[in-house]
């Protein structure tokens, strides 16, 4: 036989056989593993998936305030009688300015933290703050220290704070007053009150010896 002849016999044999191949099921389990992996390696390229943002922590110099078990907020200084009130100021626009919130130019625009004309008699009764997280702009209530919107957040204005000084949960009475933990540990004396020995124990002296 001839080296043509065989060429054409394979040729005809294999043709033979892929006639019995339905080309709408897999061939194999590598071949179709292989194109699944190229596809999701072209379609969710690593380099191009941006790592998550990550924003500063608040200065220890700055206040935290809040209920317990809820979001906490960073304090803006308007304490006149503390004499760390303008580098207070100054560390929180810093911060805040880095912020999820504060970093957008709308609201840099928008939100001036010491140049806010206090018009409103409601501003005796908050405090600015910001979300101790996302910089978030509110003010904190002085009665019950509920959080509400920011008047230059969105051109909400001061009706929200009037809103909520009238509504029955802030004018609820409050049952005690709590005392925040820095206050408590101002209030601990230094040194422990000493013992008076006048005063008689419950464990009995023991018996000298004879």
């Amino acid at each position: 036989m001839s080296y043509s002849q065989v060429s054409r016999s394979q040729y005809e044999a294999s043709r033979y056989a892929n006639s019995f191949i339905d080309s709408d099921f897999p061939q194999s389990d590598e071949s179709s593993d292989a194109l699944s992996s190229q596809s999701i390696a072209q379609s969710t390229p690593v380099s191009d998936t941006p790592p998550p943002p990550r924003y500063p922590r608040a200065p220890d110099l700055l206040q935290r305030v809040g209920k317990l078990f809820q979001p906490s907020y960073i304090l803006y200084n308007c304490d006149k009688t503390d004499p760390m009130m303008e580098t207070s100021r100054i560390q929180f626009v810093k911060w805040w300015l880095m912020t999820e919130f504060g970093s957008k130019k709308e609201l840099q625009k928008s939100i001036r933290w010491d140049t806010i004309h206090k018009k409103s008699d409601v501003w005796s009764s908050f405090d600015q703050v910001a979300n101790a997280r996302t910089g978030e702009p509110k003010v904190m209530c002085n009665r019950c220290q509920s959080v509400v919107v920011h008047p230059r957040f969105n051109r909400s204005g001061p009706s929200p704070m009037k809103n909520h000084l009238n509504s029955a949960y802030c004018n609820q009475p409050r049952k005690t007053t709590k005392q925040s933990i820095d206050q408590l540990l101002r209030e601990m004396p230094d040194n422990p009150p000493e013992e008076d020995p006048q005063v008689y124990h419950d464990h009995p002296s023991p018996i000298p010896h004879c």
